[in-house]
């Protein structure tokens, strides 16, 4: 059939090989071009931090609580969750149908909802983390506990940071991110008796450890010393 249209209409095919030809070239030229493409950021998520609850106690407390919240933004497309022990992730995801200048306020809107949800938490939990940066799927999410109650946090925090460095390592992994970590943190006791004999207070023991630390400020040098 084909062939024999060739042969009996040649201009007719002829002309619509140009028109074709044509269109193309015109798409080709006129289609947007950037060296980092603009895209559309429909997904977020919100991180929250319950440190020692079980995942039901996490599901409960924490994760019902932003849902029925996220629930409230016209927006909000679908929501998926996730409780472990100690940690509640919420995924979200726009309506595709969005305006691209109505994303930013949704976000915006979002912050300010879970801003005013958080003094409702239980005391123990962190302030809600949201995040628009990151959408790609957490392949997995672990929790890092002590056998025994006396072991502290800061230790268990600095193996989730080797245990993070080992992660970030490994062929595939884009990213790694932890949560819950404790700050170190020096517990200086005094002794009231040997203090009053010193003719020291509380106020000149803080001074003297603060002028001890090593950090200072960034561009000044330390003042010489003179070495006898």
């Amino acid at each position: 059939m084909m062939e024999t249209l060739t042969f009996r209409q040649p201009r007719l095919v002829a002309l619509a090989l140009i028109l074709a030809i044509a269109a193309g070239a015109s798409a080709l030229t006129s289609i947007g071009r950037q060296e980092d493409p603009t895209i559309t950021n429909l997904f977020a998520t919100v991180t929250t931090v319950f440190p020692g609850a079980d995942p039901e106690q996490v599901e409960a407390l924490v994760t019902a609580e932003i849902e029925d919240t996220l629930q409230e933004i016209a927006e909000v497309d679908v929501i998926e969750s996730v409780s472990s022990i100690g940690t509640s992730i919420v995924t979200v995801e726009l309506n595709e149908l969005t305006p691209d200048d109505r994303i930013e306020q949704v976000w915006a809107e979002i912050r300010d909802e879970l801003s005013d949800l958080a003094p409702t938490l239980p005391e123990e939990v962190q302030e809600p983390e949201f995040s628009t940066d990151d959408t790609g799927a957490y392949a997995a999410i672990m929790a890092l506990s002590a056998r025994h109650d006396d072991i502290p946090v800061t230790i268990l925090g600095r193996y989730a940071e080797d245990l993070a460095k080992r992660l970030r390592a490994l062929p595939g992994t884009e990213l790694v991110e932890l949560y819950g970590v404790a700050d170190d943190e020096v517990l200086v006791r005094l002794d009231p008796a040997r203090s009053a004999a010193l003719g020291l207070t509380a106020s000149d023991v803080s001074n003297a450890i603060g002028a001890a630390d090593s950090r200072g400020q960034a561009g000044r040098c330390a003042e010489p010393r003179a070495i006898s």
